[in-house]
């Protein structure tokens, strides 16, 4: 047996508080998936340091209008449940979730934002075939 692997035994003890700190800090909650999905802490560190890592060049408000759109161009009710739960999880109250919804409904979004939109919507419909150039060429 190699001595740098751990020999081969019961599942590891339930998520320690340390690692329920880091969830509920990082989402606000602790997710019920924690517990019985990610028994190695290896998982839970990779997971979360999705959840942690902080992109500056990032507009947070454009990436909220790219979920909605993705929701919404799929046709998916779950979807668009799933996009408002996560705001509401990352701290946006029902005013600002409707100002999201207005500002995607306004025909006056700058032009970046406007091709940005229609490209994610593009991808999120994209058929797994590889062609999306295709698609996208059709589209304009």
């Amino acid at each position: 047996m190699n001595e740098d692997q751990p020999p081969i035994g019961p599942p590891p003890l339930p998520v320690t508080f340390a690692v329920r700190k880091r969830w509920f800090d990082s989402l606000g909650g602790v997710p019920a998936f924690t517990g019985t999905l990610l028994r190695e802490p290896w998982l839970h560190d990779g997971l979360l340091s999705l959840f942690e890592t902080r992109l500056p060049s990032l507009d947070l408000w454009f990436v909220a209008k790219a979920l909605f759109t993705v929701a919404r161009s799929v046709h998916c009710r779950f979807c668009f449940g799933a996009a408002r739960a996560m705001l509401v999880v990352h701290g946006y109250d029902e005013r600002a979730i409707r100002r999201l919804e207005e500002e995607l409904a306004a025909p006056d979004a700058p032009a970046w934002e406007q091709t940005a939109l229609r490209l994610v919507a593009a991808i999120a419909r994209a058929e797994p075939t590889g062609a999306l150039e295709a698609q996208l060429a059709a589209q304009g």
